[in-house]
């Protein structure tokens, strides 16, 4: 408890410190007046593309996790994807994400370290899939550094050797425990390596691996669609080019790493400063209040619409399972 307290403390700090790092020079009536050049209909798009977002991952999620349960339905699926987002907006350190295991862990008979196991993996896809937009971004930006890249693509090379290996050989870890650990400690942590191993080893047919890999895409596609809709109206403001919202996508994924809360609140508005500080130096030298303008338009409206989104199917479903039990209750009393 105390460590979960200190834990928001620290991320509530750290979004305090970069939000005055990211406006210290700014002129907030300025900002507020920059602001109107929002684009409310792109945001209404935006609204069901990160919807849509929600449902697909759902999708993602239940066909990657089909042989770990016959109880892991698409209903249990959208439920859990709607929680991890909604609570990652509010909580730092993506704490949303555990929320999300206890919460598959009790609805689908699967245990919590096997939850874990598919969910760190499912993240390691994404973080690759993120150092590959970057990679991107890099090759496209010609003031970008070729020895940035290189080392970009060696960790990216052995973090997916790591990752490989480790699933490879994590069935192997049992044996080893027997020799090194003392006995009334043995059987503890070969259960638990047997259900983290379990839990990766979720992919099992071609089929199941190449629907994955389309929602996957498909999924992303999307949110980087969000990123493109509501920043366009301002690309031309600020002399940025179309590509920009890779950047705004890839920054975001990066500053959501540092456990800032609420919403990657600072974090987040760093970040997106510094991406548009890269595409054109000269703004933020010369119109620093329109830059703060776009950067709050953007990560507010990001992420008011995946709250307002992730709470909806939330209560919806709340209110589905308990229309459900009502009426089960009906015909088993009549």
């Amino acid at each position: 408890m105390i460590s979960k307290i200190n834990l928001k403390i620290v991320g509530y700090l750290l979004s305090a410190i970069f939000l005055y790092l990211a406006f210290k020079e700014t002129d907030i009536k300025m900002i507020i007046q920059y602001m109107e050049y929002t684009n409310f209909l792109y945001i209404f798009i935006s609204f069901f593309l990160i919807t849509a977002f929600y449902f697909i991952r759902s999708l993602y999620q239940k066909n990657n996790a089909r042989y770990l349960s016959s109880e892991f339905s698409f209903s249990v699926s959208l439920q859990s994807i709607a929680i991890a987002y909604f609570f990652n907006s509010i909580l730092p350190a993506r704490l949303g994400e555990i929320i999300r295991v206890f919460f598959l862990a009790k609805n689908t008979n699967v245990s919590k370290t096997s939850i874990m196991s598919y969910i760190f993996l499912e993240k390691i896809f994404d973080a690759i899939f993120v150092f590959f937009i970057l990679f991107i971004i890099l090759e496209i930006n010609s003031t970008a550094m070729s020895n940035s890249i290189k080392v970009l693509l060696v960790l990216l090379f052995i973090s997916i050797i790591f990752l490989f290996t480790f699933i490879y050989f994590n069935k192997y870890l049992v044996v080893l425990f027997k020799y090194i650990l003392p006995k009334k400690y043995y059987n503890f942590a070969s259960r638990i390596n047997i259900d983290f191993h379990y839990g990766l080893n979720c992919f099992k047919s071609t089929d199941q691996i190449v629907k994955a890999i389309i929602l996957f895409f498909l999924s992303w596609i999307l949110i980087m669609l969000v990123y493109y809709l509501i920043s366009l109206p301002y690309l031309d403001l600020l002399g940025l080019p179309i590509y920009s919202f890779l950047y705004f996508f890839v920054f975001t994924a990066l500053a959501l790493a540092v456990p800032s809360a609420p919403a990657g609140i600072g974090v987040v508005h760093y970040g997106l400063f510094l991406s548009v500080s890269i595409l054109n130096p000269d703004i933020v030298d010369t119109n620093i209040d329109l830059v703060a303008a776009f950067v709050i338009s953007l990560h507010f409206f990001v992420y008011l619409i995946a709250i307002i989104s992730s709470g909806f199917i939330i209560l919806f479903q709340n209110w589905k399972y308990k229309f459900y039990d009502s009426l089960k209750s009906y015909y088993d009393n009549d």
